[in-house]
């Protein structure tokens, strides 16, 4: 649950083929750090490993400032990115025209402006921005700012 100009927002992943995966051994082939959440070879939660996800730098994403260092896992369904942005970087000005986003932050501060409204976020917030509105994430923080970012693919 977060908050969305003064509504309560919740949402559930209930498709199992996202919190399920028959996995066997330490990861998939394609390296994108699945593993299993308990044990190997049977059905189980999937867990992420976003430390064997290799880094990705963008510098100027989205027109923003700096550069971004990223970890993504993504599959047919969508994506999850675990971000870095060190003071003063910033995602630039983008609109969500087939897709929505959650950034949830993780450490840091920094300002979310989404349809020219600016919000303070700090470790524990949670912003939506659905499809059809614009956003940018700006590290105002004299720390690095990290998070997670989930986007469903496009319809």
């Amino acid at each position: 649950r977060w908050r969305y100009k003064n509504k309560t927002i919740v949402l559930f992943f209930m498709d199992s083929s996202i919190s399920k995966q028959r996995i066997s051994g330490g990861g998939d082939s394609a390296g994108n750090g699945i593993r299993p959440a308990i044990g190997g070879g049977r059905e189980q939660p999937m867990k992420i490993d976003f430390d064997a996800i290799p880094v990705a730098v963008t510098p100027h994403m989205k027109g923003g400032e700096k550069e971004v260092a990223s970890r993504r896992f993504q599959d047919e369904l969508g994506g999850i990115l675990k971000g870095k942005l060190i003071p003063g970087a910033s995602i630039g000005l983008h609109t969500h025209e087939s897709n929505y986003e959650v950034i949830y932050i993780v450490s840091g501060h920094g300002t979310m402006l989404c349809d020219g409204e600016r919000e303070t976020l700090g470790p524990g917030d949670c912003s939506y921005c659905p499809q059809g509105h614009t956003h940018s994430l700006m590290n105002t923080g004299g720390e690095t700012l990290e998070f997670f970012a989930v986007l469903p693919n496009r319809k």
